[in-house]
């Protein structure tokens, strides 16, 4: 070979998609070499385009395409070179330059070549390397000679036609070539010739060969008559015109083993009369009606008006844009399988009557409906599988519709799956979602049909899309102006009130860097009332140092600041930026309806429908009373409602995955054994089974079956993980047994009738019936049992098991049962007693009901105390909801005696705010209380616990939990600590000891006050943002952390008796009470060295402060010190005027003043 053999190669696979032959390839080698000057030269473009014109004019080429259209033409010479059909954008182009005559297929054939990119480029590599194997293997004789004629090309072309742009085509390929070789020789040796109808009369007769028999709508006239002989022969037809139709010729066509068939326009094409057709092939049509006999073999594809098949043995249809609509068997049947794939039904029917297995693929529907079995008669019933997959058409924005129905009949198995959208990407931006409803499905079963499945799309709620608005905080740019002496600027709730001449710079200064809440600034030029709210402010800005960017607390529109104050000049908004609410983006979802399903055995038949399986359904209807399995999974929630119809099978195997919204599933009274299987999700189903007399439950999942009607049920088995709930209280019920169960169970039974066994997993058992008489055995789980109201006393041994189980009684009845050692005796194993519905004065001897050291209760009742007795040390008494009025409870031990080391716990447990009441512990020393919240979730809500601690004898009180507590500690005088320093939530608490408490807080923002009197507290805030409140002793203050609120609003006994803040910082505030028109001097008072304390203290009360009171402070000692002056004496007046001492030297000259309701400092 030369160096152009590559060259005539790619003519080779572009005008013929087949490998050349070695004479042929010699051949126009010669040529080439001729045009290029000797076989060193690589040929040009032009001078392949000279050969190539040889090419076009060969029969090979004329036969080939012979009837194509340009752009069949392009379409064909894309899969020859690509292995693809050609783009609509490259189909048009390179037709369009064969139509107008700019290029001849040679020049289109070889730019498309060369020109490939990409995984095309790949594709013609990998064809011309497999073609190069082929050619270089054709080393004998017998198979150079071999390889020639119709047979042996089509051969070869099957074998190149594997090969893609994927290396392991060219592999498999390469491989396979010594194969593909004898086979194109041996195809070649049968070849036939090749007879081509003219337009008078023919008479073909052909030899013992594989004949090609040519004929166009012109030329296959009334007269000829067709004899393809011994061999495989093919008559080939090409309507140009369109409309061909060979019932009207009479004509005979004998010993012709296949027809294939284009037509430009309608085609009508029957075969039944022809003798050895076994195949015929449509490959383009409109309006297409083709009727065989049933050993002929029919496959359409490419048909764009509406397709008629009638007869055939195994029949193949292929429909795409353009489809107008498939009718198969409808008059007569065919004999063998079916397989339609419609990519683009939309409105158009797909009616399949006959046939053994019927396989349908569709998409792009819409209210087409498709029907298999469709005339009804026994031979239109498909006799094997069936398997319909319909896929409905993308979704259009705001659209709204539903999709034509699916009905089957017939078949031994059948398998329907239905999807609402090819695509719904489009939902994603439609602002008004529209919902598409599946097709009803209704399948009827043949005479042997035995299980039938039916899949639709899960149900989906429709979601309009919402476009996302970034939200804009508002700001508003203020300058200030100047002020004199008492006027005012109000601005956000905070009044600011000049004490002299302020410049605009000055009262722009006074209203910079606040926080929303705050009371007053850091200006000392004036005072504060007030609270500042809605905004903060940030440093003062602009080229006079006289304005302050004010930004919005909230997001969105809000009004502007405005100065209300009285000012010659006001403070104005001198610029802004407007507020925008946020919008959240929400992407949009299509809405999906399951559709009705209907599933039947035949009509006077016995029935034989075994089982079912219903993925995504709305409302079912089955009826067979062969139905032995029932599968369900991911109903259309309470719409999924499935009524199974059965006269004759007694045991129902149920599945059920995600069949959710107490979806109702009627399985009639003839079913006496239920096996329901859970996998994969949980679900929750109202059942009704009226002769179901033994239910068993296996699984991975819960059941749901509250609101079940099992009428006659008398035992019921769980097992696995599956959990179950269930009312199994009915008379006819003898026993529960979820021994092999992990999962959680929830049963009601009546006790005085059935037993229950418990397992591993949580059994939560109610019973329905007083004094029990049956055997109770809960198991190793974390168990629950809540004994029926009035149940006092039990004859059946009841058994908490292991774990940590909880008894729940009504406490009337626990009242009761406690007065003796008999329910003891038989209820055992529990370690939690839950008392109920507590009214009056009631006393529950808890060491003779267990005995019980935890006990759980709540909502007792106005004016009612329940009375927790024989509880010990260490024991716990849980309160879960709130107490009416002044229900209260008491807990007591004669062992509990002071002085001793007694404990006892306290837990609030609620998922909302509790009102837990009063709770009385006598003669115990430590009390722990826990203030728990209870919601799951990412962000609970922030909920306050209350509680009146009666503990008279404690000496210490421990708090912990992430809910705020206000605690009444009224009357626990012995109390010395209250530790709450682990808690998250914020503690309210008052000391009431008579001997110094201290109290810690711990990161919640704490209210912590000291007792009433004198007594040396000490207060300790943590971590939050605390309130300390002195009493008229010498209280230690620490706030700690955040910024703390200091009140000190009681004066002590004489100047020496003052209350201690030792870690005073900037942010805190110092709290007076207010009186009058209260002023606070900036300046150190000062005095000589010989100047003792009272000499400070009565400097600072000179004034006179009983209309309105002063503050003013002194430095003494090392540490700092405040005065209130509240008198109108020249001096310091005992139990009147107020001090408080600062640790340290700490300067208020800076620190800025509120006369509101009260008086404030704000350390700066």
């Amino acid at each position: 070979m030369g160096v152009n053999a590559d060259a005539v190669q790619r003519l080779y696979v572009a005008y013929f998609n087949r490998p050349a032959d070695p004479i042929g390839l010699a051949h126009w080698e010669a040529q080439l070499d001729a045009l290029t000057g000797g076989p060193t030269v690589l040929a040009t473009q032009a001078q392949l385009t000279t050969i190539a014109a040889g090419f076009s004019g060969s029969a090979e080429y004329a036969a080939l395409y012979a009837g194509q259209s340009n752009a069949q033409i392009i379409d064909n010479l894309y899969l020859n070179l690509f292995a693809r059909n050609a783009e609509p954008a490259g189909l048009i182009y390179w037709a369009g330059q064969l139509t107008n005559g700019l290029q001849t297929f040679a020049q289109i054939a070889l730019q498309l070549t060369y020109s490939a990119q990409g995984t095309d480029a790949t594709a013609i590599a990998n064809k011309l390397a497999a073609s190069t194997t082929f050619t270089t293997n054709l080393d004998l004789s017998a198979e150079i000679i071999g390889y020639s004629g119709t047979a042996a090309a089509a051969s070869a072309r099957t074998w190149l036609a594997t090969v893609t742009d994927v290396a392991a085509t060219l592999t498999t390929a390469q491989a396979g070539a010594a194969a593909a070789i004898t086979a194109a020789v041996a195809a070649g040796a049968t070849s036939g010739a090749t007879f081509t109808l003219t337009t008078g009369v023919d008479a073909i007769v052909g030899d013992t060969g594989n004949n090609a028999i040519v004929a166009t709508d012109t030329t296959w006239t009334a007269l000829d008559s067709i004899d393809g002989g011994a061999g495989t022969d093919t008559l080939s037809l090409q309507d140009v015109a369109g409309g061909f139709n060979n019932t009207t010729l009479g004509n005979t066509v004998t010993n012709v083993e296949a027809v294939t068939a284009r037509s430009a326009g309608a085609l009508t094409l029957d075969t039944t009369a022809w003798t050895g057709l076994t195949s015929m092939t449509v490959t383009q049509g409109a309006a297409t009606a083709l009727t065989a006999a049933t050993t002929t073999a029919i496959t359409a594809s490419g048909v764009t008006g509406a397709l008629t098949i009638d007869g055939g043995a195994a029949v193949t249809v292929t429909a795409g844009t353009g489809s107008a609509g498939i009718t198969i068997g409808g008059t007569t049947v065919n004999a063998g399988a079916v397989t339609v794939t419609d990519t683009a039904q939309a409105a158009n029917a797909i009616a399949i009557d006959g046939g053994t297995t019927v396989s349908v693929t569709s998409s792009g529907a819409t209210t087409g409906t498709l029907t298999v079995g469709n005339g009804g008669a026994a031979t239109d019933l498909p006799s094997g599988v069936i398997t319909v997959a319909k896929t409905g058409a993308n979704y259009v924005a705001g659209t709204t519709d539903t999709l034509g129905a699916i009905t089957v009949k017939g078949g031994t198995t059948v398998s329907v799956t239905e999807t609402a959208f090819g695509a719904s990407t489009a939902a994603a931006a439609d602002g008004a979602a529209g919902t598409r409803t599946q097709g009803a499905v209704a399948v009827t079963g043949g005479t042997t049909t035995t299980a039938v499945t039916v899949n639709q799309s899960a149900a989906v709620t429709a979601v309009n899309a919402v476009t996302a608005v970034a939200a804009v905080t508002e700001t508003n740019t203020v300058q200030f102006g100047a002020l004199t002496v008492g006027e005012t600027i109000i601005l956000g709730g905070l009044t600011f009130t000049a004490a002299g001449a302020v410049t605009a710079a000055q009262a722009a200064a006074a209203f910079a860097n606040l926080t929303a809440g705050a009371t007053q600034g850091n200006s000392t030029l004036g005072t504060y009332s007030g609270s500042f709210t809605g905004w903060t402010s940030a440093a003062v800005t602009g080229a006079a140092t006289d304005s302050v960017v004010f930004t919005s607390t909230v997001a969105g529109p809000v009004a502007d600041l405005a100065d209300t104050g009285v000012a010659v000049t006001t403070a104005t908004v001198a610029s802004k930026v407007d507020g925008v609410a946020a919008v959240a983006a929400v992407t949009g979802v299509a809405g999906v309806v399951g559709g009705a399903v209907t599933i039947a055995d035949a009509a006077g038949a016995t029935d034989t429908i075994a089982t079912v399986t219903l993925d995504g359904y709305n409302t079912a209807a089955i009826t067979s009373s062969a139905l032995t399995s029932l599968s369900l999974s991911n109903s259309d929630g309470a719409a999924g409602a499935v009524t199974v119809t059965n006269t004759a099978a007694t045991t129902m195997g149920l599945t059920l995955n995600n069949v959710t919204t107490a979806a109702a599933v009627n399985l009639g009274a003839t079913y006496t054994a239920l096996n329901v299987t859970t996998a994969t999700a949980d679900s929750a189903v109202n059942l009704t089974a009226g002769g179901v007399t033994a239910l068993t439950v296996a699984g991975t999942n819960a059941a749901d079956l509250t609101g079940s009607t099992l009428g006659a049920l008398k035992t019921v088995t769980v097992s696995g993980a599956a959990g179950v709930t269930l009312v199994a209280s009915g008379a006819t019920v003898t026993g529960v047994d979820t021994s092999a169960s992990t999962g959680t169970n929830t049963f009601t039974i009546d006790a005085t009738k059935a037993t229950y066994t418990g397992g591993a997993g949580v059994d939560n058992v109610t019973t329905s019936a007083v004094a029990p008489t049956k055997a109770i055995d809960l198991g190793a789980g974390n168990d629950k049992l809540t004994l029926a109201s009035g149940t006092t006393a039990v004859t059946g041994a009841i058994a908490g098991g292991l774990g940590t189980d909880t008894l729940v009684m009504v406490a009337a009845d626990a009242v009761t049962a406690s007065g003796s050692a008999a329910f003891a005796a038989l209820v055992t194993g529990f370690e939690t007693v839950e008392l109920t519905g507590g009214t009056g004065a009631q006393t529950v001897k808890v060491d003779v009901l267990g005995p019980y050291n935890s006990v759980t209760t709540g909502g007792e009742a106005n004016a009612g105390v329940l009375t927790i007795s024989g509880v010990t040390t260490g024991g716990t008494l849980t309160l879960t909801s709130s107490a009416v009025g002044t229900g209260a409870y008491a807990v007591t031990n004669t062992a509990f005696t002071a002085p001793t080391t007694d404990v006892f716990n306290i837990a609030l447990n609620s998922a909302a705010n509790l009102t837990a009441g009063t709770v009385t512990a006598a003669s115990i020393e430590t009390i722990n209380i826990s203030s728990t919240d209870t919601e799951t979730g990412a962000a609970p809500t922030a909920n306050v616990n209350t509680l009146t601690l009666v503990a008279t004898s404690a000496t210490a009180i421990n708090v912990s939990g992430g809910n705020d507590l206000t605690l009444t500690n009224t009357g626990n005088t012995a109390v010395t600590a209250i530790n709450a320093s682990t808690m998250t939530g914020a503690l309210t608490v008052t000391a009431a000891g008579t001997v110094a408490c201290t109290i810690t807080g711990g990161s919640g923002a704490d209210a912590l006050t000291a007792s009433t009197g004198t007594v040396a507290d000490v207060l300790v805030g943590g971590a939050g943002a605390d309130t300390l409140t002195i009493n008229a002793g010498l209280t230690q203050l620490t706030g700690g952390a955040g910024a703390d609120t200091f009140v000190i609003q009681t004066a002590g006994a004489n100047a020496n008796v003052y209350s201690t803040i030792t870690d005073a910082t900037a942010g805190d505030t110092i709290s007076f009470v207010a009186l009058g028109a209260e002023t606070f001097a900036t300046t150190a008072l000062t005095l000589g060295g010989t100047a003792v304390f009272q000499d400070y203290a009565n400097l600072a009360a000179v004034g006179a402060g009983n209309v309105n009171a002063a503050l003013s402070w002194f430095q003494f000692g090392g540490n700092t010190y405040v005065v209130e002056d509240r008198s109108a004496a020249a001096s310091f007046v005992n139990a009147t005027d107020i001090v408080v001492q600062l640790t340290g030297l700490v300067d208020l000259s800076t620190a800025s003043f509120n006369n509101g309701a009260v008086a404030t400092l704000l350390l700066a």
